[in-house]
C-alpha cells in the first residue's frame, strides 16, 4: 500500500473513490478482502446524487456497501405532513439501495431540525463503529443546507474519536476531478421522484477532498486506475 503523503492529490482520489467494477481486474475479491464501505448524507438521494457512481462500482466489485440517512427527508415534500413525507421517501430511498446494492441505514434525525450535540456526536460514532468501516463517504463541511453541515461534522468527529483509522471522504456533486455515470446510479437518483429535480440534475460523482487518514486500506485490485466510464 502507498501512503496518501506519497501520493498526488489526484492519485489518492482515484485510488479510493474511483474502484474498478467487478471481473475488470483480477476478479471479485474473496470474503476476507471485501471492504466495508459506508456512506453518510442528509436525506434519501444525497448519497444516490452525490457519491451514488462511486458506490455503485464498490458494489459491482463485490464491496459491503452502506447508506447511511441522517433523516427519512420529513420536509422534503410540499403538502405532506412530516410522517407522510417520510414514508414515501423511506419507500424511494429503499429502491435505490436495491439499485446500487447498498444496504439503508436510518439515524433518525429529523429533516430540517437536524441537531449536533455531545449526545448525537456519541449515538452516530457508534452507530458507524457497527458498520467496521474501511472508507466512509460523506458531504464537504461547508454547505448551505444545515442538515448536510451536520452530517458532514458528525462523520469527521467519529472518524477523528476513533483514530483515522480509514480514509474520509468528502463529495460534492457539482465539482470533481473523476466523475462516473453507470446506469445504476441514474436509476438510483431517478427513485427519488419526489425530490425537486431528481433525475434531470447532476448525475456524475464529484470527490473533492482527498481521504484523511494516513495510510492505504484500499485493496491493490481496486487502486488501479479505471478508464472513466461514459454515459
Amino acid at each position: 500500500m502507498v501512503p496518501i503523503s506519497h501520493m498526488t492529490r489526484r492519485e489518492s482520489l482515484l485510488a479510493v473513490a474511483a474502484p474498478v467494477a467487478a471481473g475488470l481486474v483480477n476478479g471479485a475479491p474473496t470474503k476476507a478482502d471485501k471492504l466495508n464501505v459506508a456512506s453518510f448524507g442528509g436525506h434519501p438521494d444525497d448519497l444516490e446524487s452525490g457519491c451514488g457512481g462511486t458506490l455503485a462500482r464498490y458494489s459491482a466489485g463485490g464491496q459491503n456497501v452502506t447508506i447511511i440517512y441522517l433523516t427519512r427527508g420529513e420536509a422534503g415534500i410540499p403538502g405532506k405532513t412530516h410522517d407522510e413525507a417520510a414514508a414515501i421517501r423511506t419507500e424511494e430511498a429503499l429502491k435505490a439501495c436495491r439499485v446500487l446494492g447498498a444496504t439503508p441505514v436510518f439515524a433518525g434525525q429529523i429533516d430540517g431540525s437536524s441537531e449536533i450535540t455531545n449526545a448525537r456526536y456519541e449515538a452516530f460514532e457508534k452507530l458507524l463503529n457497527v458498520q467496521q468501516p474501511d472508507v466512509v463517504f460523506t458531504h464537504w463541511s461547508v454547505d448551505t443546507h444545515r442538515d448536510h453541515c451536520a452530517a458532514s461534522l458528525l462523520t469527521f468527529q467519529a472518524w477523528y474519536r476513533e483514530g483515522k483509522k480509514y480514509p474520509l471522504v468528502y463529495f460534492d456533486p457539482e465539482i470533481g476531478h473523476r466523475r462516473f455515470l453507470p446506469i445504476q446510479k441514474a436509476s438510483a437518483v431517478a427513485a427519488n421522484k419526489n425530490v425537486p429535480g431528481a433525475g434531470s440534475g447532476v448525475l456524475t460523482d464529484g470527490t473533492t477532498a482527498i481521504p484523511a487518514s494516513g495510510s492505504m486500506l484500499v485493496p491493490n485490485w481496486l487502486s488501479k486506475t479505471p478508464e472513466v466510464e461514459k454515459s
